[in-house]
């Protein structure tokens, strides 16, 4: 939610225009207070950087429509601002709410998918369907989710999976790195 706005998606765009949109209502309301309008117009900035603050800008230029509602008319101005809200508040959703490309199928490249994009859970969660695929001849499989359990924090199941691997193993290759992962982390 904190991450910077997607304009390439289309949600994306069409939330940048709404708030283009609210900043030239935010500009006819705030004519006469430039401060207030530089304000207004900062948050726009900060929430292309941020969506999060898409809700924040949506409000601030709802309250200056609001106050100016003697000079603009005040139909116009809740008209103006019930449509804002209804928009903003669709669109936020549909460009927060945009699910991840898919990972791909192959174990391997699935992990390295979700390393990359820093999410070492999920990533765990493909390595851990790899060494299920592997319970009869544990392989690396086993040596990668025993990683990403010592990377999570999780040092005691790091060490049960490739004590596992050792002894399981049919791969000299695989159970050589293991052993030498438990001497790095002071196991042996």
């Amino acid at each position: 939610m904190f991450e910077p706005l997607a304009a390439q998606h289309a949600a994306g765009a069409v939330l940048v225009l709404a708030a283009l949109g609210a900043l030239v209502l935010a500009w006819l309301s705030l004519r006469a207070a430039p401060r207030a309008f530089a304000v207004v117009a900062a948050l726009l900035v900060l929430s292309l950087a941020a969506r999060a603050l898409f809700v924040a800008y949506f409000a601030a230029v709802a309250l200056a429509a609001w106050a100016a509602r003697a000079r603009l008319g005040r139909d116009a101005v809740v008209v103006a601002c019930g449509t804002g809200f209804a928009i903003g508040a669709r669109l936020i959703a549909a460009a927060s709410a945009h699910s991840p490309a898919e990972a791909p199928r192959d174990p391997r490249a699935s992990v390295e998918y979700w390393r990359a994009r820093d999410n070492m859970w999920r990533a765990r969660s493909a390595a851990l369907a790899w060494a299920r695929a592997e319970k009869d001849a544990p392989g690396e499989g086993y040596s990668v989710l025993a990683q990403l359990d010592w990377d999570l924090g999780e040092r005691d199941k790091a060490r049960r999976v490739l004590k596992h691997l050792i002894e399981g193993t049919h791969d000299p290759a695989v159970g050589e790195q293991a052993e030498r992962l438990l001497l790095d982390w002071g196991d042996r």
